[in-house]
């Protein structure tokens, strides 16, 4: 499941994800980790100990990434928030909700269960009492890519060429290009890397979300990143 698809099921359902003490805000982030990222949570303690105690899961270490809040900090879509007991006059458990993506450095927006009612809802939070934040190390399951179909499409910027789907697998150079991209390159050297011009005629033969988020398409002549996550940008038309 993704994050849009989480959202979607369960915004203004109460849910008591471990049928104990009743829907709590950390029942929403249970069911979160459990349908988006395949984690059974445990009796990990109260809101706060998912920060306090989070190198002791490895789970939860093998998927998210800890930060710290600072005046500078803003939460990303898919973080997990948390707070410490100072968040509430009634007991010292923290709260713990899921970052919307929407924000500045003042304030931001959250899904959270248990927050003026159980059911789970979209509140907007001040920076007070915030540890920090859980990110995903993947983003791929935050990622609504748009539906990209085989076919003859135009870049709209100018795009380097890989050996497959990720920056990471390394880009061509423009030996390793076919013939016709060759005339659409960047530079006519051989040993430089490939990339092609804005406007150019390209046949997607296939496409992969990788693990950034980031969409990708092979064409004759490697693969290229059509559509980027952080940007919701469209590179092909």
């Amino acid at each position: 499941m993704t994050f849009d698809s989480f959202v979607k099921r369960y915004i203004g359902k109460a849910v008591d994800y471990d049928g104990v003490a009743g829907v709590q805000c950390v029942d929403l982030v249970k069911l979160y980790l459990y349908n988006v990222f395949g984690i059974r949570a445990g009796a990990w303690g109260n809101a706060r100990d998912y920060w306090l105690d989070f190198s002791s899961h490895p789970t939860m270490t093998a998927n998210f990434i800890k930060i710290k809040n600072t005046p500078s900090f803003i939460p990303k879509k898919g973080d997990i928030v948390v707070w410490n007991g100072d968040i509430s006059t009634k007991n010292n458990y923290g709260h713990i909700a899921i970052a919307t993506g929407e924000g500045d450095t003042n304030t931001f927006y959250s899904y959270d269960s248990n927050w003026n009612k159980k059911e789970m809802q979209k509140v907007k939070h001040t920076y007070y009492a915030l540890y920090g934040v859980l990110r995903p190390k993947s983003t791929r399951v935050l990622s609504n890519p748009p539906d990209i179909a085989l076919g003859d499409y135009s870049l709209t910027n100018v795009r380097g060429i890989y050996k497959g789907a990720g920056a990471k697998t390394g880009r061509k150079k423009v030996k390793e290009i076919t013939k016709n991209a060759k005339k659409s390159a960047t530079s006519k050297k051989k040993d430089d890397a490939a990339y092609l011009k804005a406007g150019t005629a390209v046949s997607v033969l296939e496409t992969k979300l990788i693990s950034t988020g980031n969409l990708w398409a092979r064409i004759p002549s490697g693969w290229l990143c059509v559509w980027e996550y952080e940007k919701d940008k469209l590179f092909i038309k």
